[in-house]
């Protein structure tokens, strides 16, 4: 995952019960007219081990209606919200942390989106023009459902 950021937590004091889906919002302007996000969840366990709690991918062009393609306008603030990820219920234990990564989705192992606004499926590596420029903001937020007593 070459093309994501990560922000990790500070080691948790004490025990946490994470229960729910991801949420929250991208505030993005890209070049392009389209793009795939990813946002991965994991727990980094006080031995070094890693578990994937969640995960959230969505197609910007389809992420406020999946029925209905709404391309975004190049260099123009767009929000991307960030909703049907899949659904996680886990204790994190103390002395853990947790490891979210956000970024855009270029793995082999899916459809590469160049942009373009063409239907993906007919995008071709010519269709992507000049390389693809995203400007996040820092108002952008991801919520992690976390279990109050």
């Amino acid at each position: 995952m070459t093309n994501s950021i990560a922000f990790e937590s500070e080691v948790l004091d004490k025990d946490m019960i994470i229960s729910g889906n991801l949420s929250g919002v991208f505030n993005i302007a890209i070049n392009k007219k389209d793009f795939d996000t990813d946002t991965y969840l994991y727990q980094i366990q006080p031995d070094g081990k890693s578990s994937l709690l969640s995960t959230h991918i969505v197609r910007a062009s389809y992420a406020k209606n999946n029925e209905k393609r709404q391309l975004l306008e190049p260099n123009k603030l767009e929000q991307i919200p960030i909703n049907n990820s899949y659904f996680m219920s886990r204790k994190i234990e103390k002395g853990s942390k947790l490891l979210l990564l956000v970024g855009v989705n270029k793995t082999p192992y899916w459809q590469v989106n160049y942009g373009s606004g063409k239907d993906v499926s007919d995008e071709t590596i010519k269709d992507s023009g000049e390389p693809m420029e995203i400007k996040w903001y820092n108002d952008s937020y991801v919520e992690i459902p976390v279990y109050k007593d």
